[in-house]
């Protein structure tokens, strides 16, 4: 059986995933802190909930996250997709499973985003505004559609996604190509590790 086949949902986290982006978070979360932010300190919020972290970093409490949303939708319309996207997700449609993205990233932003570089194929963006816990999220996918646990597939830059995935029982797959490196992402047990996203459909 194709691997593809064992799962009839595919949920994509967006930053660090599908569109290299993690320079512009970090840069935003500089400007509007006015604080020495740095990859490494994202890397290590990143390793559970963002939001929930974030808290324990009591600068970022007085972010205006409302003007950080449209200092990084300005930046990220001038970005594209990672090049492999659009073939995977046609795969995906053409094989009648459902897509979604899953972030803690703004929806606006996102499906703003999509439109713009065409990819807008996705059945589902359920981003901040619609609860900031991934598993909320996710349990949220599984009931809509009425989805066993076990045939829906996280794919994922961050440790923190993973961790959340497996609360509910959900694999991941996790891409080396994006915030934390694959030491980190094994911490979590993904199913693999992919060094592309194309690699997701062969």
């Amino acid at each position: 059986m194709n691997f593809l086949e064992n799962y009839d949902a595919f949920l994509f986290d967006f930053d660090g995933v599908i569109v290299d982006s993690i320079d512009v978070h970090v840069d935003a979360i500089r400007l509007f802190s006015k604080r020495d932010f740095d990859r490494n300190l994202l890397s290590e919020i990143m390793k559970g909930n963002f939001f929930e972290n974030s808290k324990k970093v009591e600068y970022l409490n007085s972010v205006d996250w409302e003007e950080y949303k449209e200092f990084v939708k300005n930046v990220m319309l001038k970005r594209n997709p990672v090049p492999s996207l659009p073939e995977v997700v046609r795969n995906l449609k053409t094989r009648n499973k459902k897509i979604v993205i899953i972030s803690s990233g703004s929806k606006e932003v996102i499906t703003t985003f999509l439109k713009k570089n065409n990819v807008d194929y996705f059945d589902d963006v359920l981003g901040f505004e619609f609860h900031r816990d991934k598993t909320y999220k996710i349990k949220y996918i599984i009931e809509k559609y009425s989805f066993s646990s076990d045939r829906v597939l996280f794919i994922t830059d961050t440790l923190g996604d993973i961790i959340e995935a497996n609360k509910v029982g959900v694999d991941s797959v996790a891409v080396n190509y994006g915030l934390h490196d694959e030491k980190t992402l094994s911490l979590g047990k993904p199913i693999k590790c992919i060094g592309c996203l194309k690699e997701l459909v062969k």
